[in-house]
């Protein structure tokens, strides 16, 4: 039936974009819509579990344990799968925090020592230990070392940043969202032109200063889209349409 080939995406979303007879992906980019749809469905189960906190905690250390797993053996080559696996216990973790309140929004004395301390030691663990996949039981320790104290640092980074206000950075906050769904592809135009321009075989590396120059051109260029989006097409942006 042609109606249902329209379906069928839709119908991927809930199956982690996996295909079966009945499903088949949405869109490769937009797999944190459906990891993200899952990952929302699973808390309110477990917010609805007398034993949500148990259940939670639970969820976190198995999730966790299983993306780290699937990156050595590779049960599956879903990327939404794997991104669901890699983004769930830190969902579960910020509910917790948020829950029990156990974050302190305000600025204080520690923020300046996690920021710098969070950046410089999860930047360490990574390149002394975090990209070796051959040891299941290192990888995943310096995994959740550099996840966590990048974590952090960034919120306290953003904690000291609070007070500094600008268009800009406002606009590229309330266009998360446009960012995440255009962003690849300009990446993956990018990657095109430079692999048929310099020839290059197989995968593109970025040096990181280059991989951040990249970044800031990609964002300039997604910047007036935000704005577009704001302006005529609230709904773009996950709100409703003044």
């Amino acid at each position: 039936m042609v109606w249902f080939d329209f379906i069928k995406p839709l119908i991927g979303i809930l199956t982690l974009q996996i295909p079966t007879p009945v499903s088949e992906p949405l869109n490769q980019v937009t797999w944190f819509v459906a990891a993200l749809l899952v990952m929302k469905i699973i808390l309110a189960f477990c917010n609805h579990s007398k034993k949500r906190g148990i259940l939670i905690f639970i969820l976190i250390i198995g999730v966790g344990l299983l993306y780290i797993i699937n990156k050595k053996y590779v049960f599956t080559h879903s990327i939404t799968t794997d991104g669901l696996l890699k983004c769930l216990p830190f969902y579960l973790i910020g509910h917790l925090c948020k829950q029990y309140r156990l974050i302190n929004e305000s600025i204080t004395w520690h923020d300046w020592l996690i920021c710098p301390i969070g950046f410089f030691t999860s930047i360490v663990i990574y390149f002394y230990g975090g990209r070796d996949f051959s040891d299941i039981l290192t990888f995943g320790l310096c995994l959740w070392a550099v996840s966590i104290t990048a974590i952090a640092a960034t919120l306290s980074l953003c904690k000291l940043f609070d007070k500094v206000s600008s268009p800009i950075i406002k606009n590229l906050s309330i266009g998360t969202i446009a960012i995440m769904g255009l962003h690849w592809m300009i990446i993956g135009t990018v990657n095109v032109a430079l692999t048929k321009l310099l020839l290059i075989k197989g995968d593109i590396i970025y040096p990181p200063i280059i991989a951040f120059i990249l970044t800031v051109v990609y964002e300039a260029l997604l910047y007036p889209i935000i704005i577009l989006f704001k302006n005529k097409y609230q709904f773009m942006l996950g709100k409703r349409q003044n």
